[in-house]
């Protein structure tokens, strides 16, 4: 794990070092106000998954791992944040790109949530993203342009994400 100002970050990868991580930091942060790429995936449920099904509500998903405690801090302040919008259109989405899926379902036994679950996004998922490291979280307009995108966890980030979610519903 490292920590970049305040946030905490669990490297996706061990060969990549702390300038690596903050680089990361700032290409993600240059998404902001550019149209999502698209990407498909597979749910932990088996069905197709294409996040292009979800223009028109707002989306806030993140990427993670099962192994990275700062991303399990998120996924678990982003429960209480889902309940808030459960009767307006703002999907919730938790994407690990590393973790197979007997991983993900004996994390779940332990951590529930009900996020759709994605694993094995397409290839250029990551790179498209900018998510070396974990968390990764994003906030997505109706029209499908990224408003937020944020590497690390701090105790902040539910309010900033809060903030976004309310200005673009």
């Amino acid at each position: 794990m490292l920590s970049i100002g305040v946030s905490t970050v669990c490297r996706a990868q061990e060969k990549l070092t702390a300038q690596m991580v903050y680089d990361n930091l700032i290409s993600v942060r240059n998404l902001s106000g550019k149209p999502m790429p698209p990407f498909s995936a597979v749910t932990i449920a088996g069905k197709k998954f294409d996040i292009t099904q979800l223009q028109g509500n707002v989306i806030v998903f993140c990427v993670w791992n099962t192994n990275c405690g700062p991303c399990i801090d998120e996924i678990n302040s982003f429960k209480d944040l889902q309940d808030k919008y459960i009767d307006r259109k703002v999907s919730f989405i938790a994407i690990t790109p590393v973790d197979n899926i007997r991983d993900i379902k004996r994390f779940l036994k332990a951590h529930t949530f009900n996020f759709d679950i994605i694993y094995s996004p397409s290839s250029n998922f990551v790179k498209d993203y900018g998510a070396y490291a974990y968390p990764t979280s994003y906030v997505i307009d109706r029209q499908g342009v990224i408003r937020y995108a944020e590497v690390g966890y701090d105790k902040d980030n539910v309010k900033n994400i809060t903030s976004v979610v309310e200005k673009y519903l």
